[in-house]
C-alpha cells in the first residue's frame, strides 16, 4: 500500500514533467530563448525564469511554490531510492506547515504529509496544485496571433491549395486551414493574399 501511495506522487509529477517538456518545445518554436537548464535549476524554475523574460510571469503563492518543490524532492527520493535530499525535504516540510494555505487548499487537512506518511490526500493536493499552475501558465504563455502567423509554413499551405484555380476559393481554403490547424480566426484576406503572392 505504501508503494502505491508513492506511485501516485511519481505519476502526478511525471505528467507535470511531460507538460513542461512539451511547453519547452513550444517556447523554443515561438520565442528565441536559451532553454539550457543549469545545475541549480529545475524544469519548473527554468520555465518561470523564461516566463519572466517574456514578461508573461505567473502568480503563484508561497504554499504552491514550496509544495511543488517538496513533492518534486519526494518524487526524486522515491524514484532514485535515495535519502540524500531527506534533510532538505524535512526542512521544506517544516516550512510548509508554517505557511497559511490559500482558501482553495484549506480542505486538505492532512496534506502535505511528512515523507514517511504520504497518503492519497497528498496525491490529490499535488494534482490540484499542478492543475492550477498549468492553468496559470496556459493563460499567459499563449502566443499572439501575430506570433503564430509568423511561424506558419506558407509553402506547405500553398502546395495544399494549388489545385484550386480561383483566388476566392484559395482564400477560403487558407482561412479554413488557419482556423482548424492554427486557431486563427481573424486573419484578413489582405494578409492571406500577401502570403499567396510571394
Amino acid at each position: 500500500l505504501k508503494d502505491i501511495k508513492k506511485t501516485y506522487i511519481v505519476l502526478a509529477f511525471s505528467c507535470f514533467d511531460e507538460y513542461l517538456d512539451e511547453l519547452k518545445k513550444e517556447i523554443l518554436y515561438y520565442y528565441d530563448r536559451d532553454y539550457s537548464i543549469k545545475k541549480e535549476e529545475t524544469k519548473y524554475s527554468k520555465l518561470k525564469n523564461i516566463l519572466c523574460e517574456l514578461e508573461k510571469s505567473i502568480t503563484e503563492d508561497t504554499f504552491e511554490e514550496n509544495c511543488i518543490e517538496y513533492y518534486r524532492l519526494i518524487r526524486n527520493s522515491f524514484v532514485h531510492k535515495s535519502t540524500k535530499n531527506n534533510v532538505m525535504i524535512q526542512a521544506l516540510y517544516k516550512k510548509i506547515k508554517k505557511i497559511e494555505k490559500s482558501e482553495i487548499y484549506k480542505k486538505y487537512k492532512t496534506a502535505p504529509s511528512a515523507i514517511t506518511e504520504i497518503d492519497f490526500e497528498d496525491f490529490v493536493l499535488l494534482t490540484v496544485i499542478l492543475k492550477n499552475i498549468v492553468k496559470k501558465i496556459s493563460l499567459v504563455i499563449n502566443p499572439s496571433s501575430e506570433e503564430v502567423f509568423s511561424k506558419i509554413d506558407w509553402n506547405t499551405i500553398i502546395k495544399r491549395i494549388s489545385y484550386l484555380s480561383k483566388n476566392s476559393r484559395k482564400i477560403q481554403a487558407v482561412k479554413n486551414i488557419l482556423n482548424t490547424e492554427y486557431h486563427l480566426t481573424n486573419v484578413t484576406e489582405k494578409d492571406i493574399l500577401s502570403k499567396l503572392d510571394q
